[in-house]
């Protein structure tokens, strides 16, 4: 004779099952159409050899009214659609103080995904990107500086400073105007 097991028991086992598969497919589906600032570290390679694109990030330095100074950085996506940029910002903290990092309005709806001003370093980190794609020029970031001497602030990118365009990652031409 034997022994099964319970209607019930089958019941919740199919139940399980179907959950699974459904569970299963919108986590295939969600992970698919994820825009590419979200996946900076997957890098799309092609089967054929392509010049990585021109993507430029400079400085403009702003005197303000009180004291303080803004350092605003440009990026210039020129025809691509930028998804995001990881910005490593470096600044001499003798002759400046970092007060905070705002976001520009190079994005429509930004993202903000790190903001760190590591004071001690001498060091920002400001990763932003959003879910529409910008194009052209414009401030992707706004540094308030408060100078501790009578001299411009001194910052420049650090080489982990990479912008997302389509799903990789790509180093920025970097233009301190010389």
């Amino acid at each position: 004779m034997k022994k099964s097991l319970p209607r019930i028991y089958l019941k919740i086992f199919a139940v399980a099952v179907v959950l699974a598969l459904l569970l299963g497919s919108f986590a295939y589906w969600t992970n698919l159409y994820r825009p590419s600032f979200l996946q900076l570290s997957r890098i799309i390679q092609t089967g054929k050899s392509q010049p990585e694109p021109e993507i430029g990030l400079s400085f403009e330095i702003q005197p303000a009214a009180t004291g303080s100074q803004t350092v605003e950085v440009i990026i210039d996506g020129r025809d691509q659609e930028i998804w995001g940029a990881d910005l490593r910002i470096g600044f001499d903290t003798q002759l400046a103080k970092i007060k905070e990092v705002e976001v520009g309005n190079y994005f429509e709806e930004p993202l903000v995904l790190d903001n760190q001003v590591r004071g001690e370093e001498g060091e920002v980190w400001f990763s932003v990107g959003s879910l529409s794609a910008g194009q052209g020029s414009g401030v992707i970031a706004t540094l308030v500086v408060e100078p501790l001497e009578d001299k411009e602030p001194v910052v420049w990118f650090l080489p982990a400073t990479q912008v997302a365009i389509r799903g990789k990652r790509v180093p920025a031409v970097i233009d301190y105007g010389n």
